[in-house]
């Protein structure tokens, strides 16, 4: 069964209240994080069951998405180049660094864009990655 909407009660109980989820992912975006959630969420339930376990600690939430950062690299891959441009890519390391951006009319124009492919978000403080997750993969295989 693919998960199709976050019920967080439902998946397994977190030790830490839920902060976990923040920690994977923003789930302000609608299409593109369920893929990474059912994969995060494969893993740690094959990782509870291994260890007998029915409550997620940050650890194994960790440990879940260290394996997702490595078998889902072809995903994230393609997030990172398919239909983006330089500009797009240079912002989304940007944002993965957590640099605050200083755009002008191009780079303005490349936020827009990600923001409509559902990539970035935008927040109070400027803009930030929908996928937590998918800024690690960013900092670990593209700065």
């Amino acid at each position: 069964m693919l998960l199709s909407t976050l019920i967080k009660e439902y998946l397994f109980r977190i030790s830490d209240g839920g902060g976990a989820y923040k920690y994977l992912v923003s789930f302000n975006s609608r299409s593109i994080a369920f893929y990474l959630l059912q994969a995060v969420a494969s893993e740690l339930i094959n990782h509870l069951n291994s260890h007998n376990q029915t409550l997620a600690t940050v650890e194994a939430v960790e440990i879940a998405c260290t394996k997702v950062l490595k078998s889902s690299s072809a995903y994230f891959s393609d997030m990172w180049r398919n239909g983006n441009s330089e500009v797009e890519q240079t912002l989304m390391r940007s944002l993965a660094l957590g640099q605050v951006l200083e755009l002008d009319v191009i780079s303005q124009t490349a936020i827009n864009q990600l923001i409509r492919k559902e990539i970035v978000i935008k927040i109070d403080q400027g803009y930030q990655l929908a996928i937590k997750l998918f800024a690690r993969w960013i900092i670990n295989n593209q700065c």
